[in-house]
């Protein structure tokens, strides 16, 4: 078609419009057959002025149809490019969008998992380390334990046996307990010659703290009951004071005043005589018939600007059957009960007064009830220490 269509034209131009009238001709129906759409275009434009001048009318007219044909075919062949180009265009953004968007996804997950691992790492180092210094801890701990266990074994090493005072009284009960392994509270028990001397201490703080100054308060009680022959239970507590004082002294300039409560008994049982002191302590005595509050002074065995000698209560009539109960500040400033406040004097003293025991060992065990009742679920407030005995 293109070798023909180029002899029309040629032949066209020398002006011999047969031979291009032919192959002009022959070019526009073999495109038309191979239906070449800018083939017919070109064909047609050139047939239609050569029908015209030949004066084939109807011909002309079929080539401009042909022409206007391929022309909107052109046209439309155009649009359908240009769409197909768009749609090629918007997928071929959309899957670059979708790249960028996949690429920052996947930098967020990259980042996310590096995060992630990081902070594992870090836990995982933190772990480690919490464990080490928790196993530090617990071995500082455990060693401390071992320490104030066998300091406990120590302590109750100074404490006297529950037999020893029961070779001089048959009914002896005692009710020991410590807040922290190791007690400031202490019951203590000596004889010499005819005297029987029984007391039990509070010192200042509890558990390792408190144990110590019971240490020295132990000591200082042995100290003073060497110093005299048949001392009186006054007599003691004021050399005990004096000792106590000397022994912590002041440190920088700064006066100590840690010591202790304590109640003293000195009993003569072969005469039926005792006698009693306390330093903010009181001793309950059943004397067969009644009970009586043995009162202590308003003093403790510490420092003080203005010392007062501790004085001395005869206990007559002494025989078979009389009972002695004392006990420190565990017992009364114990928290509890439905509205969590202290059991107080005033319980206790009911308890005394309200009730007849014949037997030491139920009230004994009655009284430590009350307080383990009074105590409930509550946290053990201080030291206890609380001793029955009868004659």
């Amino acid at each position: 078609i293109d070798s023909e269509f180029m002899l029309a034209e040629l032949f066209q131009i020398q002006g011999k419009s047969d031979s291009a009238f032919w192959y002009g001709q022959r070019a526009y129906l073999g495109s038309k057959d191979l239906d070449a759409v800018a083939d017919i275009k070109r064909t047609a434009a050139f047939m239609k002025e050569l029908y015209k001048a030949n004066g084939m009318l109807a011909e002309a007219l079929i080539a401009s149809e042909d022409l206007q044909s391929a022309e909107q075919r052109m046209n439309d062949d155009e649009v359908r490019r240009m769409f197909l180009k768009k749609q090629y265009d918007e997928k071929q953004e959309q899957s670059r969008q979708i790249i960028i968007v996949i690429s920052i996804i996947s930098a967020l997950l990259i980042g996310l998992v590096f995060f992630v691992f990081r902070a594992y790492r870090i836990k995982r180092k933190s772990n480690e380390l919490i464990t080490i210094q928790k196993n530090e801890l617990e071995e500082k701990n455990n060693r401390i334990v071992e320490s104030i266990t066998y300091s406990q074994r120590l302590q109750n090493a100074l404490l006297p046996s529950l037999d020893a005072i029961q070779q001089v009284f048959g009914k002896t009960y005692i009710t020991y307990k410590a807040k922290d392994i190791v007690a400031g509270d202490f019951y203590w028990f000596k004889q010499v010659d005819n005297w029987t001397y029984v007391a039990v201490g509070d010192c200042t703080g509890h558990g390792v703290p408190g144990a110590l100054v019971s240490m020295i308060a132990i000591n200082a009680l042995n100290q003073a009951i060497g110093k005299h022959d048949q001392a009186l239970p006054a007599e003691i507590l004021n050399d005990c004071r004096n000792e106590i004082v000397r022994a912590f002294g002041a440190q920088d300039g700064q006066i100590i005043r840690d010591g202790m409560d304590i109640g003293l008994l000195a009993l003569n049982l072969s005469q039926g005589i005792g006698y009693w002191a306390g330093a903010n302590r009181l001793c309950w005595f059943w004397n067969g018939e009644q009970w009586a509050i043995l009162d202590g002074d308003k003093q403790s065995i510490s420092w003080s600007d203005m010392p007062k000698d501790f004085n001395d209560l005869k206990i007559s009539n002494l025989k078979p059957g009389c009972r002695f109960v004392l006990y420190t500040d565990g017992l009364s400033d114990q928290f509890g009960g439905e509205k969590n406040k202290k059991l107080g004097g005033k319980r206790i003293k009911s308890f005394f007064y309200d009730s007849e025991y014949s037997d030491s060992h139920k009230q004994h065990h009655d009284l430590e009830g009350l307080w383990m009742k009074w105590k409930g679920d509550e946290e053990q407030t201080d030291d206890l220490c609380l001793v029955t005995f009868e004659i």
